[in-house]
């Protein structure tokens, strides 16, 4: 079982996730691109509980879609990001330059840095489809795998290999487009038409004047989006904000999940798990004991009048199967003791 939040503009809801459902997510998002993913949910039940909504599959019939290829999907993924100060102060662990070599923790980490030179002698935007994936030239026109089709229009998007330094060491990350255009306040097809009109091919003059610029990176350590192929970095987001990178820098060192959410366990052990900012890995579990309830049943007691019982707790296996067991009643013997 998995649970994953899904939220939009308008708020957030849990999705429970059973069975071939949680290795079919897994491998579906494995392939996704750069980004946070969007998810469509078809067929799902939807559960109240507390006037909070929250769905789960339906064997069988439920189907999850990853960055599905429809423009509702597109232009909601390219809106689809935390605030900056939410991202780079509170929801990821703080790394150093000098640990990304050699780190063989998994993740997604907020590292600071300078931006200390330009990598030259490399290609600096690639043309893309209308998705925003590569295309490759191919009998007079280009050949796009994502649509698996021939595309006639192409798209420039950067793609730029950076120094970045802690004062210490080095490591070189690779920047994209969204992120690129925002350091540069310019698309990449300003700079691309540009560099035709002066037939120059390396970068242009405008990135050296970032040199110098100091600034906050996501970067994603995963199995799949580690380090490239050439030993790079590959940047998920980029902070330039004078205020979040000063916050940044007097925080101090990160909390780790684990260590939050046993401090918070231990300074008021009767907190709800949401009002925890940062949790751990068995979030869905402490999810679960909120949610997990029996219908009203007439239970039965050889002391008492009859008791409604309104929140008992139940297996995991039990909950979602939406099957309630009610015990009958069950008939007893009266044995007669007779004093010798």
């Amino acid at each position: 079982m998995v649970v994953v939040e899904l939220t939009d503009a308008s708020g957030k809801c849990e999705c429970a996730l059973f069975g071939d459902y949680v290795e079919e997510l897994n491998k579906k998002m494995g392939k996704a691109d750069e980004g946070l993913p969007v998810v469509v949910i078809k067929f799902a039940k939807i559960k109240i509980f507390r006037d909070q909504a929250s769905i789960q599959n339906v064997i069988n019939t439920t189907r999850i879609f990853i960055n599905p290829d429809i423009p509702e999907a597109v232009e909601f993924k390219n809106r689809a990001k935390p605030a900056m100060d939410e991202e780079f102060l509170r929801m990821h662990p703080k790394k150093k330059v000098s640990e990304l070599t050699d780190l063989e923790e998994d993740g997604i980490f907020a590292i600071y840095g300078v931006l200390s030179g330009i990598v030259q002698g490399e290609d600096w935007w690639y043309p893309a489809c209308k998705c925003h994936r590569a295309v490759i030239p191919d009998s007079g026109a280009y050949y796009c795998n994502g649509c698996s089709k021939h595309v006639f229009q192409i798209v420039p998007r950067f793609k730029v290999k950076v120094e970045i330094s802690d004062g210490g060491s080095t490591c070189v990350f690779v920047i994209f487009d969204s992120d690129m255009s925002y350091i540069m306040e310019k698309s990449c097809a300003h700079f691309v038409g540009k560099s035709k009109v002066s037939n120059g091919g390396s970068c242009p003059a405008e990135f050296d004047a970032q040199v110098g610029s100091k600034m906050l990176f996501i970067v994603d350590n995963g199995p799949r989006q580690s380090k490239i192929v050439d030993g790079t970095f590959r940047v998920k987001r980029v902070c330039m904000d004078s205020q979040i990178i000063q916050k940044f820098i007097a925080d101090g060192p990160f909390v780790t999940p684990v260590k939050a959410m046993s401090q918070a366990i231990e300074v008021e052990s009767d907190n709800d798990i949401d009002d925890v900012d940062v949790v751990a890995d068995y979030q869905p579990l402490s999810f679960m004991k909120d949610v997990i309830v029996t219908p009203p049943v007439v239970a039965k007691t050889p002391y008492k009048e009859d008791v409604v019982v309104t929140a008992v707790k139940r297996n995991l296996s039990e909950v979602f199967d939406g099957a309630t067991k009610v015990q009958g009643k069950k008939s007893m013997r009266r044995v007669k003791i007779e004093k010798e």
